[in-house]
């Protein structure tokens, strides 16, 4: 939150390479630390395929023959098929959970896309943005260039969980942000109805920096427009750099694993916070953390963000939010808080309000009312369970497209705790997950080895939620029969049941599970629990040192060959690893890039 500013400040950053499908999930998370929004640039994709997929997290095989690529017959740009462009925008969805900016960048306005002079090209193009909105791209560019009836149709499109970004680009340095045709331009974009609007231009002077403030200022409050629009407004190459981290809505960003800058004068993620920094516009903050180790490695991370946040070890939270540095406090989940103990004025959020478990504090603060006074806490607290956004996230980035999350998925849950129990009945719930079978589970008050059943089929007893009714103080028992609220989608309802036989009818009625989540006081695993044809992913959430549980050790006893049929162990260090990514977000409003 910038000093003065009216929310967040939003960023993008351009994915241009030619071919996503060869880049690793690791790579898309460094590259996109940070920000906000994630561009695909689909003109800047060139048609190539993996030979196969490396592991369960892949992509799908190529088919053996795709649509060949289109050439201009001029400067032989390819225009990628519809086919190419869905599997790299399904590669990237499973890799990040970022939103994603469609764009069909033409020559003119900046990209690779051949200009739109044939008809055979605007067919092209036009079937490429409409399938922006097919594939349910948070966002979708289109180009203001376009005749006022196609922009329009375009519009139609738009799904409830899609936006469109009007664009148009000066390449030349024609436009002057002070004359009447931009406020003309502004005011054609928002008749048309589009949800933001970008303006890019190329300056002429250093004053054109200053003029496109003034601009912005001017269209905030104009008569002739009914609604307020995001204006992204910037200035291209050196000397539009300043309006570059100046500017509150969607600025663009460059990372140094790209190919390539996507526009001249971009600066990096780090750049423009130092630069913000530097300018007054952002706060130095201090956030309380519950290890030496998570201090370290959140310190480093900021530092690689450019972000002037300090992480220091301190668990007395109540003697320090009148600190005027105070930023928030992030609880490790060893040390997790039962829901329903926070005093009667807390928020108690969807995630920690479905599980009945906390482990992320933030405090209530005002917003900035000067460049000089920092925000004010307001004394009260909002509650969160970044474990539970955790195991959604890394489910869903490790099951292959094939086995992506939907009404068919399975889920088999074996010897969990009750905390566990309720954190992952949750995370499924969020992705999707429609049938889960339970294999009876340990109660943190019931002695090891006991059959649970019973007490489990109680807990996932259907029993409709609403998430307004809940008041933090009082949080009802944990039921599976509910949709998670936003901002995940809405899925259907989660139908959870016990089973007391890894041979039980139920468990492979539909399809064998793809997911499977276990932990150490699980009993010994069949291989025939293994039977799904595409693989899946499982989860052992066995701790402590040197702890190896069943589940482990089942996949591991089938060696090369359970790796050979898609499955994907991951062990409660990446589960930790991934926590502590979560709360990082959450604590600072920025995903790591590491």
């Amino acid at each position: 939150m910038g000093r003065g500013a009216k929310g967040q400040r939003t960023s993008f950053v351009a994915l241009n390479f030619p071919n996503l499908l060869n880049l690793s999930g690791e790579t898309i998370r460094k590259v996109t630390g940070g920000v906000g929004v994630i561009e695909l640039r689909v003109d800047t994709l060139r048609q190539s395929l993996p030979k196969t997929p490396p592991d369960s997290r892949g992509v799908s095989p190529a088919p053996e023959t795709l649509h060949k690529a289109r050439s201009n017959g001029k400067g032989g740009t390819k225009v990628p098929s519809p086919h190419f462009v869905t599997l790299c925008f399904g590669h990237l969805r499973r890799c990040s959970p970022l939103p994603i900016l469609y764009t069909v960048r033409t020559r003119s306005q900046g990209g690779e896309f051949p200009d739109l002079e044939t008809e055979e090209l605007m067919e092209g193009y036009l079937a490429l943005v409409e399938l922006g909105f097919r594939l349910g791209a948070e966002y979708v560019d289109l180009e203001l260039s376009l005749p006022d009836a196609e922009i329009v149709r375009l519009l139609a499109l738009r799904g409830a969980a899609t936006e469109c970004l009007g664009a148009d680009h000066d390449r030349v340095g024609a436009w002057k942000w002070d004359s009447p045709e931009m406020v003309d331009k502004y005011s054609r974009a928002a008749r048309l109805g589009v949800d933001i609007i970008k303006f890019v231009s190329t300056p002429t002077s250093f004053e054109s920096n200053l003029e496109l403030l003034k601009f912005r200022a001017k269209v905030s409050t104009l008569k002739s427009v009914d609604r307020s629009i995001p204006l992204l407004a910037i200035n291209l190459g050196k000397g539009g750099q300043l309006s570059r981290f100046l500017s509150p809505v969607f600025s663009p960003v460059t990372h140094p694993l790209l190919p390539g800058k996507a526009g001249p004068g971009q600066l990096t993620y780090a750049q423009t916070q130092q630069a913000l920094f530097l300018s007054g516009l952002t706060l130095e903050k201090t956030f309380f953390v519950p290890s030496h180790a998570i201090a370290d490695s959140f310190s480093r991370e900021a530092h690689h963000l450019g972000l002037p946040y300090t992480f220091v070890v301190k668990d007395r939270l109540s003697l320090r939010e009148t600190e005027t540095d105070f930023g928030r406090a992030f609880f490790s989940p060893r040390k997790a808080l039962r829901a329903g103990t926070q005093s009667p004025s807390d928020q108690v959020l969807s995630p920690a309000k479905a599980s009945s478990w906390i482990d992320l504090v933030v405090p209530a603060c005002s917003e900035p009312t000067s460049y000089d006074e920092p925000p004010i806490p307001k004394g009260w607290y909002k509650h969160t369970n970044v474990r539970v956004l955790a195991l959604a996230d890394i489910i869903t980035q490790n099951l292959s497209p094939i086995n992506a999350v939907g009404v068919h998925t399975s889920a088999l849950l074996v010897g969990l705790d009750i905390k566990d129990l309720a954190e992952v009945l949750e995370a499924l719930g969020m992705v999707g997950a429609r049938w889960v079978h339970l294999y009876a589970f340990e109660s943190e008050s019931t002695p090891s080895g006991s059959n649970t059943a019973g007490r489990a089929e109680s807990i996932v007893a259907p029993s409709p939620r609403s998430a307004t009714t809940h008041r933090a103080a009082s949080i009802e028992p944990l039921s599976r029969s509910h949709t998670p609220s936003v901002p995940y989608p809405h899925h259907a309802p989660l139908q959870a049941s016990t089973i007391s036989s890894f041979s039980d009818p139920r468990l492979y009625a539909r399809r064998p599970p793809t997911i499977i989540i276990a932990a150490e006081k699980a009993p010994t695993l069949p291989d025939f629990l293994f039977a799904s044809p595409t693989g899946g992913a499982a989860v052992d959430l066995a701790s402590g040192k040197d702890v190896e549980g069943e589940l482990s050790q089942a996949i591991e006893s089938k060696a090369g060959r359970s790796v050979k049929e898609g499955w994907r162990l991951l062990s409660i260090k990446e589960v930790q690893t991934e926590v502590e990514r979560q709360a990082f977000r959450a604590l600072t409003g920025r995903r790591m890039g590491s």
